[in-house]
C-alpha cells in the first residue's frame, strides 16, 4: 500500500490563537479523508492526514496556519506539494474576521483564489479536487484494469470531478471550465 501524506498546519490546543478558516478547513479535509480513504483503497493508495499543530504562533510564522500540502515518497512524490501548488491557484494573505493571535491582535490567513473568488476556508470540493489531481499526478498512465477500478471509484465523486478526469485523461479542459470545476461549493 503506498501512503499519501496530507499535511495541515493549525494553531495547537492552548495556543491561545484563533483561526475559523483553519476550523473549517481541518473539519472539511476529516470528512474527505474518512469518505475516500476506503475507494482509494482499491487503488493500493492510502491517506494519512498529519494535523500538524503550532504550539507557539506570533505574527512571524501565522502564515504557516491553514497550510495544506501532499506528500508521498513511496508514490514518487518525494517533495511536498502545496495545495496551491496543484491546484495552480494564486496565494494570497487577507484579513479574516475572527483570526486573532493569543494576545488579540489580527492576523492575515492564507488566501487561494479559486475560480476568482478569495477562499480562507477550504470546501470539502476544493479539498476533494486537489486530493483526485494528486492521486492522478502519481498514477500517471493507468493500466485498462486500473482505470476500471478508478472510473468505480469516481461514479460517487461529484460529476465535475468525473468532468476533470475524463479532461485530465486526454489532456484538455472541457471549454469554458476553470480548473478543476465549480468545486468552491461541493
Amino acid at each position: 500500500m503506498n501512503t499519501l501524506y496530507i499535511r495541515h498546519y493549525v494553531p495547537a490546543p492552548g495556543s491561545g490563537v484563533q483561526c475559523p478558516p483553519c476550523d473549517e478547513t481541518n473539519k472539511a479535509l476529516r470528512a474527505i479523508v474518512d469518505e475516500l480513504s476506503p475507494k482509494l483503497k482499491n487503488l493500493d493508495v492510502s491517506l494519512t492526514l498529519q494535523t500538524l499543530e503550532i504550539p507557539e504562533i506570533t505574527s512571524r510564522n501565522s502564515s504557516k496556519l491553514n497550510y495544506l500540502s501532499f506528500y508521498g515518497p513511496e508514490m514518487g512524490l518525494k517533495a511536498e506539494r502545496s495545495i496551491e501548488d496543484v491546484l495552480e491557484a494564486p496565494l494570497s494573505y487577507s484579513q479574516c474576521e475572527g483570526c486573532v493571535l493569543s494576545g488579540g491582535d489580527p492576523f492575515p490567513v492564507r488566501t487561494l483564489e479559486i475560480e476568482g473568488e478569495p477562499c480562507r476556508a477550504l470546501s470539502s470540493g476544493v479539498l476533494t479536487d486537489a486530493l483526485i489531481r494528486v492521486v492522478f499526478s502519481v498514477l500517471g498512465d493507468c493500466s485498462a484494469a486500473g482505470e476500471r477500478d478508478f472510473l468505480s471509484i469516481m461514479k460517487d465523486l461529484p460529476c465535475t470531478l468525473c468532468t476533470y478526469y475524463t479532461a485530465w485523461k486526454v489532456q484538455v479542459k472541457p471549454e469554458g471550465s476553470p480548473p478543476g470545476g465549480d468545486l468552491r461549493h461541493s
